[in-house]
């Protein structure tokens, strides 16, 4: 979720590298209450504080709510790291062809092989285009130089097989619906 701001206002950077800005109204030690606008309305909402990794105030102030546990976790600098990677994967990544090809195979699966046999091909769909190793890209960081830390490249191929993974399961499942509603008619106009 990614609100953008209208004025000074406090930011809330999550572990996802989701962005969300708005006014902290309150915390204790488990939540944090967010204020923030969608759509013209104001919702306050509670978030746990072990999915922020940091909340930027709107006096500049910057607080760190990410502790590694364990020496095996990512430092903060890590962590920072891997979520500029997850943030410039969810600008860069675009994917519309994932989502045509999830259609015409879920569509004409579900045509041809019915609603049960129909499931397979979308399924193997979704799962090769998740296997594809895309590279990164030199256009789609915000700071080339990251592209030689190993934790940054991390949440950027992390982030961007997900959202891969996602909009090929979307086309997949708008393709199998639609092919249903056409097998549907198909059988209708038969009789």
């Amino acid at each position: 979720m990614l609100i953008a701001p209208t004025q000074a206002q406090d930011s809330i950077t999550f572990i996802s590298g989701r962005v969300l800005y708005g006014l902290v109204k309150d915390f204790d030690s488990l939540d944090i209450q967010f204020e923030f606008k969608k759509r013209k309305k104001t919702k306050v909402i509670y978030i746990t504080k072990s999915s922020i990794f940091a909340i930027k105030y709107a006096d500049g102030k910057t607080e760190i709510f990410y502790e590694p546990l364990n020496e095996e976790e990512y430092s903060i600098r890590e962590m920072e790291l891997y979520i500029i990677g997850e943030q410039d994967a969810l600008k860069s990544s675009k994917t519309p062809m994932l989502i045509i090809g999830g259609i015409l195979v879920g569509g004409v699966s579900s045509f041809k092989l019915g609603p049960f046999l129909g499931l397979a091909p979308p399924f193997a769909y979704s799962m090769v285009t998740g296997l594809v190793n895309n590279k990164v890209k030199e256009g789609a960081v915000s700071n080339p130089d990251l592209l030689r830390e190993d934790t940054y490249l991390t949440g950027f191929v992390t982030k961007n097989k997900s959202l891969i993974i996602q909009r090929s399961i979307i086309g997949s499942i708008i393709g199998y619906l639609i092919g249903l509603a056409s097998q549907h008619i198909y059988a209708e106009s038969q009789d």
